[in-house]
C-alpha cells in the first residue's frame, strides 16, 4: 500500500509539473515592429503650407496638398508635391523601420542605408524630419538647392 501512495503521488507530482510547464506565457501581443508599423501606417497629410520647412522657413513651393500614405506591406506613396518648384524629392516607393521606441524611430527609404529620416508620433500627429546634403542621394534629391534640414508636420488622416 505504501508503495501505491508514493508512486501515485509521485505519477500526480508530475502530471502537475508537466501541466505547468506546458502553460507557457502565450502572448500574443504585437512585436515592436509591428506597434511601430501599426503607429506609422495610413494616410498623413499637412494642414497648411507652414506645415513644411525647410531650414527652419517656410519651404518654397505650394505644399497644401501634400500627403504621404504608408501601408502594411512596406510601400509608401507620396502624392500633392508642389509644381511651382522643382522639388524632386520624394521619389520614394519603399520603407524600413529602425529603432527601438514604439512612437519614435528611423525610416529608410528605397533601402537607402545612409538616411537619417526621424519620425516622431503622437497621437494623430507625426513630425517628419531628415537632412540632405550635397554628398547625398536621398529621397530622389539631385540638387544642391534643397540641401538642408527638412520637417514635415503631418496629420492621420
Amino acid at each position: 500500500m505504501n508503495k501505491i501512495v508514493k508512486y501515485s503521488s509521485l505519477g500526480l507530482f508530475m502530471i502537475v509539473i508537466l501541466g505547468l510547464t506546458a502553460c507557457g506565457d502565450d502572448d500574443d501581443s504585437p512585436t515592436l515592429g509591428e506597434r511601430q508599423l501599426q503607429a506609422l501606417q495610413g494616410s498623413w497629410s499637412i494642414n497648411q503650407d507652414a506645415d513644411v520647412t525647410f531650414q527652419n522657413t517656410n519651404a518654397p513651393g505650394n505644399w497644401s496638398d501634400f500627403s504621404i500614405t504608408f501601408t502594411s506591406n512596406n510601400t509608401v506613396n507620396v502624392s500633392g508635391l508642389p509644381t511651382d518648384v522643382d522639388v524632386d524629392l520624394f521619389q520614394v516607393s519603399s520603407f524600413e523601420i529602425t529603432g527601438d521606441q514604439e512612437r519614435s524611430f528611423t525610416l529608410i527609404f528605397n533601402g537607402l542605408e545612409n538616411e537619417q529620416d526621424t519620425v516622431n508620433i503622437t497621437d494623430d500627429q507625426m513630425t517628419l524630419s531628415f537632412s540632405l546634403s550635397t554628398n547625398d542621394d536621398k529621397l530622389g534629391a539631385r540638387t544642391s538647392a534643397i540641401t538642408g534640414v527638412w520637417v514635415f508636420s503631418l496629420t492621420k488622416n
